[in-house]
């Protein structure tokens, strides 16, 4: 889900030689569409995925005003190098990524005729630590990342920090990992993956705010892919999403 993105982690799943047999079956299928229902206004968000062999090429997203945004995905060397962002045809930004060692280590966002930078940070494992964004010479914010992985129960927890430039906390989250296969598993490469989901195949299970907020999602899942997930905070439905695949 687009509200829960940033970061990851491998994990083990543990289970009976049947059962992870069949998450590798299960794990070949990609996402082809997205439907999000904003529960309290009544209105949907549409995304559609397409793939050229094998590689996601582009998301389409109509809103609910019918507006059409698309996401055009480039590569060099099956890497991502480049993501242009449409709105009804018309350029309004664009993503590009710079790698080291095979991750990527910085990333610029054209937005408005203003350049956004990150530069990332890993530990010895390839783990996210820390995100700087700058715009010019000015340094906007800095988030840092602690990992509690649990492979016993294949549960798992990242928490985010988000400091001002003065290094004053501006907010804390901390997410919990259910033990099931993310939709987004086989569609973002895995350099992608490291800096946009909190987990590398599980879901966020909860989201804990350093404001009180506490979001829940409820997953529905057909052979350990979710097909539904519902988004509550503090207990009221918010969204539900629908997942589809090929």
């Amino acid at each position: 889900m687009k509200k829960t993105l940033l970061s990851i982690f491998l994990i083990t799943v543990l289970g009976c030689s049947s059962n992870d047999e069949n998450k590798e079956v299960i794990a070949d299928k990609k996402l082809i569409t997205e439907i999000e229902l904003d529960v309290k206004n009544n209105m949907s968000e549409t995304r559609n995925y397409f793939y050229t062999e094998g590689m996601l090429t582009k998301i389409r997203t109509i809103d609910h005003n019918k507006d059409i945004f698309e996401d055009v995905f480039n590569y060099k060397n099956n890497k991502i190098e480049s993501i242009t962002h449409l709105k009804n045809n018309l350029n309004i930004g664009s993503n590009s990524f710079y790698y080291e060692n095979g991750l990527i280590t910085r990333s610029e966002s054209k937005e408005d005729n203003i350049t956004f930078i990150n530069s990332y940070i890993y530990d010895g494992v390839g783990s996210l630590k820390t995100i700087q964004e700058t715009s010019g010479n000015k340094v906007i914010q800095q988030s840092s990342f602690e990992y509690k992985n649990t492979s016993l129960s294949g549960i798992n927890t990242t928490i985010k920090n988000v400091n001002d430039p003065k290094g004053s906390l501006i907010y804390k989250a901390t997410y919990e990992s259910d033990s099931e296969n993310s939709p987004y598993l086989n569609v973002y490469t895995k350099e992608l993956i490291n800096i946009w989901l909190p987990f590398p195949v599980q879901n966020v299970s909860t989201q804990t705010n350093s404001n009180g907020d506490v979001y829940t999602y409820e997953y529905i899942y057909e052979n350990h892919k979710p097909i539904q997930v519902i988004e509550k905070l503090s207990g009221t439905s918010i969204s539900k999403t629908t997942y589809i695949y090929e």
